[in-house]
C-alpha cells in the first residue's frame, strides 16, 4: 500500500472500486478506524477459506487461514455456498477494528 513493491499509481489503480467493492484485484471493506478503507483478497475453496487485508496507511494487516468442512461443490457458482467463507472475512475485520 506504500508503493514500495509497484508503483505508486499501479496501488492507486488498484484501489480505485469500478463497482462499488472490488478493483484491479483487491476488495475493499470499510474501516471503522478511520472512516478509509481495509483492502485485501479473500478466497475460497473446498474447504478452505483465506483473507489477506490492510489498512489504506498499510499500518495494520491480517492473514488467516481457515480449514472447514466443504460445502456443496458448484464451480460455476460466484460466490462459496458455505457461511464460514464469509465468517472468516468478518473475523479479519473484527481484528483489524480492535487495533484503533
Amino acid at each position: 500500500m506504500s508503493g514500495r513493491l509497484l508503483k505508486p499509481e499501479t496501488v492507486d489503480d488498484m484501489q480505485a472500486s469500478g463497482n462499488g467493492f472490488y478493483g484491479a484485484g483487491l476488495y475493499r471493506w470499510s474501516d471503522s478506524c478511520t472512516n478509509d478503507f481495509y483492502y485485501g483478497h479473500s478466497g475460497d475453496w473446498a474447504g478452505y477459506g483465506t483473507i489477506a487485508m490492510i489498512s489504506a496507511d498499510g499500518k495494520r494487516q491480517v492473514a488467516m487461514m481457515l480449514t472447514y468442512p466443504p460445502g456443496p461443490f458448484n464451480i460455476a457458482a460466484h460466490m462459496s455456498s458455505n457461511p464460514f467463507a464469509l465468517d472468516i472475512i468478518g473475523a479479519a475485520q473484527e481484528a483489524l477494528d480492535r487495533t484503533c
